[in-house]
């Protein structure tokens, strides 16, 4: 496999891939660096770990600004899943950048026990985004990396 294929999720599907097996589903083995963010994880979105890293947004639930209820229409159900790719566009045009940190849960994450970035060496956790090829070769190393971070209600999302 050549050293340069990457592959970024956004928001992979749920339904007819969870409970299947890797070979019919994403896969970290996929490509040679797999990296997935996961934005709606309720029923729609697939819930468990895919890739080498994988960034769960505000747990991977609802994203704050998102209608809460089925009477918002259409919204309703795609605000969560479109949020991926905000977020993903704004690590584009690097209008903010969100910093995700490891943690085996997200509310270990909220409860503040998950701060340590030693394991990534001066770089430092993880941003969410195009520049994730700057922690590659460490995240390769380290093996699958589970990520959290918050986000705001509008863009740019990232929290300060």
């Amino acid at each position: 496999m050549p050293t340069d294929v990457m592959f970024a999720a956004l928001d992979p599907a749920g339904p007819q891939f969870t409970g299947t097996a890797p070979e019919d589903r994403l896969d970290s083995k996929d490509a040679q660096f797999v990296d997935v963010l996961h934005t709606d994880i309720d029923a729609l979105g697939f819930r468990e770990p895919l890739g080498h890293i994988d960034f769960y947004a505000n747990g991977g639930t609802d994203q704050p600004g998102c209608p809460k209820t089925i009477f918002s229409g259409g919204a309703y159900f795609k605000c969560d899943h479109q949020r991926s790719v905000l977020l993903y566009l704004e690590s584009l045009n690097q209008t903010c950048a969100s910093r995700a940190f490891p943690c085996s849960s997200y509310s270990e994450f909220l409860d503040g026990n998950c701060l340590n970035c030693d394991r990534f060496g001066a770089a430092g956790c993880p941003v969410f985004g195009y520049d994730i090829t700057m922690w590659k070769d460490i995240l390769l190393k380290l093996g699958h990396t589970k990520t959290y971070f918050t986000t705001t209600t509008k863009s740019p999302f990232c929290s300060k």
